[in-house]
């Protein structure tokens, strides 16, 4: 895991539309601790590039991931090929379908792409230390299938106080203070409650 101030974030950026993908290549290279050690159109690409360097997060497309046969099996392919890597899906407002098999599949966190560009470095230095991120929706989303009939399990009191903020759009720093809770544990908690949410009928 990454800590703050004492190593470099590494990213890579799989995107199959070239000006966007260089868009958040730029953003990210803006931050002195973050370091773009490749870019890809294509989840192949990225791959090849994992055997050369290592990424502590990787940013990608969901029509990448897509091109891979589904989402699923794209994000696969990616925490196959970059072990160590946390995976952020660039979503669209149509995709939340998409995003949630995405997350079910493994990976860590969500950014809307018209976000992306003013977002990508601090959801990076996050999602490195451990943070889940995901857009309003999708933690709406979790929040609505915490209640939903047949669930094998109850959420506990914390991860559901901390879902029921971030289905707001406020700063993460505000779910950490609304919570009682640390920046890490709230990531800590949301990853936790998703991982069951996906695992269970």
């Amino acid at each position: 895991m990454t800590a703050w101030g004492e190593s470099t974030v590494h990213a890579v950026v799989v995107d199959d539309l070239e000006l966007f993908r260089r868009r958040v290549v730029v953003a990210l290279e803006e931050g002195a601790d973050l370091d773009v050690v490749g870019a890809a159109a294509t989840v192949p690409e990225a791959r090849r590039l994992g055997q050369e360097l290592p990424a502590d997060v990787v940013f990608v497309g969901l029509s990448a991931l897509a091109a891979e046969g589904d989402v699923a099996a794209g994000v696969a392919a990616l925490r196959q090929a970059l072990p160590g890597a946390r995976i952020v899906v660039l979503s669209a407002p149509d995709d939340e379908v998409a995003v949630r098999d995405a997350l079910a599949a493994g990976a860590h966190a969500e950014v809307p792409r018209d976000r992306a560009v003013t977002d990508a470095a601090a959801v990076a230095r996050r999602v490195a230390l451990g943070e889940a991120c995901l857009a309003p929706v999708q933690a709406q989303h979790a929040l609505d299938a915490l209640g939903a009939p047949g669930r094998p399990w109850r959420p506990t009191d914390r991860e559901r106080r901390v879902l029921g903020l971030l289905a707001a759009p406020v700063d993460p720093a505000a779910v950490a203070e609304g919570t009682g809770l640390g920046s890490s544990a709230v990531g800590i908690e949301t990853a936790d409650a998703l991982a069951r949410l996906a695992s269970s009928p």
